[in-house]
C-alpha cells in the first residue's frame, strides 16, 4: 500500500452540436464549447494485491477545491445570417476524484498484459463574471454581469487495455514503464444551470483515451519510496460531440509492503 501527493496539470475541452434558439422562434443551428483549466494536487492511495492468482491494483485520487479557469461559449446561426455568440469566460472552484482498478493478466517475455476500468469526475463550480453577446449582423459586441449560478461536471468512463514492464536498476531500486489505451471512452457533460432549467443539461461523446507512466521505486525492507511521471491524452471520434484531454503529472509515494 503506498501514499502520494501527484501535481497535476490539466486541460479538458469540449464541443457538442444541437439545434436551439436565440431569441427565435424556430431553432436554428447551434453549437458550444467549454475549455477548462484543472490543474490542482492531488493525494493518491494505491494498493496491490493478489487473488485468484492474478495481480491486482485499486486506485483512489482526491483533490481539494481549488481556483480553476473555464470558458463558457455557445454559437447561434440565425435565419437572416447573423451569427451570435453568447458566453463567458470566468474564474471556477474546481475539484475533482478518481477511481482506477487494474489486473494483470499474465506475463509475456517479460511485459505483464493489464486490462482494467478508470472513472474520474470533475466539478466546477462558475464564479459570477462577465458576459459578452457578440453579433456579425451588423456587427456589434455588448457585456453585462452575470449573476447567474453555473456548474459543470465531467465524467470520464474508460475501459483499458494496455502492458507494464519493469526493470531492476540498482540494488533494491527498479523502474516501472506501464501504458494502456482506451477505445471505448465515454464522456459525459452535465452543465447544471439551476437559473434557466429544472434539470442538467447532459451530452456525451466518445472517445480514445491514452496513458502512459513511468514510476522509480526503492524499496528497503518493508518500506517504498517512490517517483512517478504520468501522461494522459483524449481524442473523440466525431466533431459534433467532442471532449478532448491533455493532463501531465508528476508525483511522489511512501508506502510498505507485506513482503
Amino acid at each position: 500500500m503506498t501514499i502520494g501527493v501527484e501535481r497535476r496539470r490539466d486541460r479538458y475541452d469540449c464541443r457538442f452540436e444541437n439545434p436551439s434558439t436565440f431569441n427565435t422562434i424556430e431553432v436554428v443551428p447551434h453549437f458550444f464549447e467549454q475549455r477548462h483549466t484543472a490543474d490542482n494536487v492531488w493525494l493518491v492511495g494505491r494498493a496491490r494485491f493478489g487473488v485468484a492468482g492474478l495481480r491486482w491494483e485499486t486506485e483512489l485520487g482526491v483533490t481539494p477545491s481549488t481556483d480553476g479557469l473555464a470558458s463558457d461559449y455557445d454559437t447561434f446561426y440565425q435565419p437572416d445570417g447573423n451569427i451570435i455568440v453568447y458566453g463567458t469566460t470566468a474564474s471556477t472552484a474546481t475539484r475533482s476524484w478518481r477511481l482506477t482498478q487494474q489486473v494483470g493478466l499474465g506475463s509475456w517475455r517479460g511485459t505483464r498484459l493489464l486490462v482494467g476500468y478508470s472513472y474520474r469526475r470533475d466539478r466546477a463550480i462558475y464564479r459570477p463574471s462577465a458576459t459578452t453577446v457578440t453579433q456579425t449582423s451588423p456587427p456589434s459586441s455588448t457585456s453585462f454581469r452575470n449573476e447567474s449560478r453555473e456548474t459543470t461536471v465531467a465524467e470520464v468512463h474508460e475501459f483499458r487495455f494496455g502492458a507494464e514492464r519493469a526493470f531492476g536498476i540498482a540494488h533494491g531500486w527498479r523502474a516501472t514503464a506501464a501504458s494502456t489505451i482506451a477505445p471505448t471512452t465515454l464522456a459525459r457533460l452535465s452543465t447544471i444551470l439551476p437559473d434557466k432549467y429544472d434539470t442538467p443539461v447532459v451530452f456525451v461523446a466518445k472517445g480514445l483515451s491514452m496513458n502512459a507512466d513511468l514510476r522509480l521505486t526503492g524499496r528497503f525492507g518493508p518500506v517504498q519510496v517512490g517517483a512517478s511521471v504520468s501522461y494522459t491524452r483524449t481524442w473523440s471520434y466525431s466533431r459534433a460531440n467532442a471532449f478532448h484531454r491533455d493532463g501531465f503529472g508528476v508525483s511522489l509515494e511512501l508506502g510498505i509492503s507485506g513482503r
